[in-house]
């Protein structure tokens, strides 16, 4: 993996709701990997909803979060101190399993 000395800020956004398939949230653009620093999730609804997210690739699922319960009307941190890297090759992915709206707020350097 290339130095991070030079990376930037990527803060990604992204709303899902409970549609119990795979929203896309981030995937490296081009060649570079990233890491990631911070994902949140706020719950938009007044309903507890379960929630999954995942590094996913072309032949493996691996979870970072799977049937976590964000509370109606609440934001959870899913990441307190740890970091993730996200491989070129590889998508965060999220999934929720009610109606409620959601939004994932992810933070992390990306090579330039």
């Amino acid at each position: 993996m290339s130095d991070f000395v030079n990376a930037k800020k990527a803060l990604i956004a992204t709303a899902f709701s409970g549609t119990e398939s795979d929203t896309l949230v981030y995937t490296p653009s081009g060649s570079k990997d990233c890491v990631v620093l911070s994902v949140s999730i706020c719950n938009i609804s007044a309903t507890d909803t379960k929630v999954d997210v995942a590094l996913k690739d072309s032949s493996a699922t691996t979870n970072i979060a799977k049937d976590v319960v964000v509370p109606g009307n609440s934001t959870l941190e899913l990441m307190a101190g740890q970091k993730y890297v996200i491989k070129n090759t590889e998508k965060l992915i999220a999934r929720a399993e009610s109606a409620s709206r959601l939004e994932l707020l992810m933070n992390g350097l990306e090579q330039t």
